[in-house]
């Protein structure tokens, strides 16, 4: 996802929440034929969305138009939702557009890739366990990313709660698996492989990378 859509997207995102929660404050005072008219201009939004995808697949033309029908369909999730006078069928259609607050709250990334149509582009940050509670994981970003560009943190993890223990941890290259050589208090040891390439790293918990750094390749 590119920096411009990106920022679009939250934008986007935010102001329909806002508007949404403006429409459901003067719902009383709204016509039912406002609410009519304002279903049918996201239905086109909607269905545009559709044709673009199939007719223009991974362009700018299907992003925006992607985005811009889901917010036509946030936008009005409230109203619905309190307006006596709208049929059950659009409460439940308008209210699945609203249940994206609980994937914003819980993961914005694969929220924001989905509504601007880039959902086959989502991949889930790699995680590879240390030891007991103890994880070396991706540090997401939801801007492209090549795999030089790849940075990992160590975390421990108490429930719902993680605790990190090291940030900006640098392999220069993405992991396909991760051997653990030392955890102390003072120092983390890991040997980081990619293909027939091994990385050694020596990180101080607390520091924001690496210290120590070893390159091998193996016969």
């Amino acid at each position: 996802m590119s920096s411009l859509l990106l920022i679009s997207t939250i934008i986007a995102y935010i102001l329909s929440l806002v508007l949404s929660i403006v429409l459901a404050a003067f719902s009383t005072k709204l016509k039912q034929v406002a609410f009519f008219y304002f279903s049918w201009l996201h239905t086109v939004l909607f269905m545009i969305a559709i044709a673009f995808y199939f007719l223009f697949p991974g362009s700018s033309f299907q992003q925006y138009s992607c985005l811009v029908a889901f917010c036509t369909g946030i936008i009005p999730s409230l109203w619905a939702l309190r307006g006596k006078y709208i049929h059950k069928f659009s409460k439940v259609y308008f209210g699945i557009y609203l249940t994206s607050v609980i994937f914003f709250v819980t993961s914005p990334s694969a929220l924001f890739y989905s509504i601007s149509g880039n959902w086959k582009h989502f991949r889930k940050a790699d995680e590879f366990l240390l030891k007991e509670n103890c994880y070396l994981t991706e540090q997401t970003s939801m801007l492209q990313q090549n795999d030089e560009q790849v940075r990992y943190k160590i975390i421990k993890k108490y429930g719902i709660y993680n605790k990190t223990l090291a940030r900006n941890v640098n392999f220069h290259s993405r992991l396909d698996s991760v051997k653990l050589l030392k955890f102390t208090d003072e120092t983390i040891e890991l040997r980081g492989f990619n293909g027939s390439d091994s990385i050694d790293q020596a990180i101080r918990p607390g520091m924001k990378s690496s210290i120590t750094k070893k390159i091998k390749t193996s016969n």
